[in-house]
C-alpha cells in the first residue's frame, strides 16, 4: 500500500512542476527590460516573442521591436492594464487585447508581408497568357478583400508578335470575413521574362500579402 501511494505523491509533484513550466513559458514569450509582467512590462530591446504573452501592461519603448518570429507566426498579448507602443511590434498573426492601447508618433503594429509568400493564397495573382515567341509581363496583384491589380504587359522582343498575348489577371479577391478579418492576404505573381527558347525565368520578385491582426 505504501508504494502506491508514494507514486501518486511523485505524480502529483510531476504534474505541478509540469504546470509551473507551461505558466512561466506563458509568460516568458518575451524579456522585460525593465519591471515586470506583473506590474509594468518596458521593453527597449529588439526581441522575438512566441506564443502567449499575458500580464498588468506593457510598454515597448521607441527603437524597440517585438517581432514574432516567420510567416505566419501566431503570438497573443493579453494585457488587464495598457499596451503602450512606441517602438514597433510585428508578427504575421498577432491578437491584442488590452484595457488601453496607445501609439507613439514612431508606434508601429505591422503584419506587412507577413502572410501568404508570393505567388501563393487563394487570391494569388495571375501569370500571363503568353502567345508571344518572346516578351515580358509585369506581375499581378494578390487579391483579399477585393481583386488584384492586373500585370500589364511590358514588351515584345526582337520581332515578335505580341498581340495575341493577354495580361496577367489580378487575383482573386472577396475570400476570408469582411467585417473580422482574419485570413492571410495573398502574394503577388512574379514579373516573367517569356524568351522565345522557353526557359521562361523571373525579372522581378512579387511581394508577400499582408498577415492577421
Amino acid at each position: 500500500m505504501a508504494g502506491p501511494s508514494r507514486h501518486r505523491r511523485v505524480g502529483s509533484a510531476v504534474t505541478l512542476a509540469v504546470l509551473a513550466l507551461l505558466v512561466a513559458g506563458a509568460h516568458a514569450a518575451l524579456t522585460c527590460d525593465s519591471g515586470s509582467l506583473a506590474t509594468t512590462c518596458v521593453v527597449t530591446s529588439s526581441q522575438t516573442f512566441n506564443g502567449a504573452v499575458t500580464g498588468a501592461a506593457l510598454t515597448v519603448e521607441s527603437g524597440a521591436v517585438l517581432q514574432c518570429d516567420g510567416q505566419f507566426c501566431d503570438a497573443s498579448i493579453t494585457l488587464t492594464g495598457a499596451l503602450t507602443v512606441n517602438g514597433r511590434i510585428e508578427g504575421g498573426n498577432i491578437k491584442i487585447s488590452a484595457a488601453t492601447v496607445a501609439m507613439g508618433s514612431a508606434g508601429r503594429i505591422s503584419a506587412d508581408y507577413l502572410g501568404y509568400l508570393a505567388a501563393m493564397g487563394p487570391g494569388a495573382g495571375g501569370n500571363a497568357t503568353v502567345l508571344s515567341c518572346d516578351a515580358r509581363f509585369s506581375g499581378s496583384g494578390g487579391g483579399h478583400g477585393g481583386h488584384g491589380g492586373d500585370g500589364n504587359y511590358k514588351a515584345a522582343d526582337n520581332q515578335c508578335d505580341a498581340t495575341p498575348s493577354l495580361m496577367a489577371s489580378g487575383g482573386v479577391g472577396g475570400y476570408g470575413d469582411m467585417y473580422e478579418p482574419v485570413s492571410f492576404g495573398s502574394g503577388g505573381q512574379h514579373a516573367w521574362k517569356y524568351p522565345s527558347d522557353g526557359n521562361d525565368f523571373i525579372i522581378v520578385e512579387a511581394g508577400a500579402g499582408g498577415g492577421a491582426m
